[in-house]
């Protein structure tokens, strides 16, 4: 949807060549061998991810998604209940959703910090995104979808486990 690519472009274009060519050279350098492959895709493990860019995943999500699919919702949506809501999904889907992102991305990264040359990190990051987009978007709509609470459930099982 244009949520999705608004987001892809804002946040995996642009925000990520700050923190994988930028952030991550200037704070491990721009060495490609293990301990520094290792600290990059540990702060982006266990930092970035977790804490920067799920959360602002939910709140694009509870700010653009929640107006188009709930009648009576103002576009876009604000305020602290809006905040509530995104924080509250982050809480209770955070783990299943970097379970699954550890087990696509990890692999990935060590393709991204250890052989992609920095010119097409963001190029490289971008292919996988795709997949992890649409991984994501099932592992976090949950609530926008109607039907069976348990082929919902079986379905994102299955996705974060692999």
């Amino acid at each position: 949807t244009i949520i999705f690519s608004t987001f892809s472009g804002w946040y995996c274009g642009w925000f990520q060549h700050f923190v994988y060519n930028l952030a991550y050279t200037r704070l491990y350098g721009r060495g490609s061998d293990f301990g520094t492959v290792a600290k990059k895709i540990a702060s982006d493990h266990f930092g970035h991810v977790p804490f920067i860019c799920l959360p602002t995943y939910y709140l694009w999500q509870e700010s653009l998604l929640v107006p188009l699919k709930q009648d009576g919702v103002s576009f876009p949506r604000w305020g602290a209940e809006m905040v509530r809501d995104a924080y509250s999904r982050w809480r209770d889907e955070a783990l299943g959703v970097m379970i699954a992102f550890w087990k696509l991305w990890t692999p990935a990264h060590i393709i991204t910090f250890g052989f992609a040359p920095e010119p097409l990190r963001i190029t490289w990051v971008a292919l996988v995104s795709a997949v992890w987009l649409v991984i994501c978007s099932v592992l976090t709509h949950e609530k926008f979808h109607q039907g069976d609470d348990h082929k919902k459930e079986k379905s994102r099982t299955a996705i974060a486990q692999g």
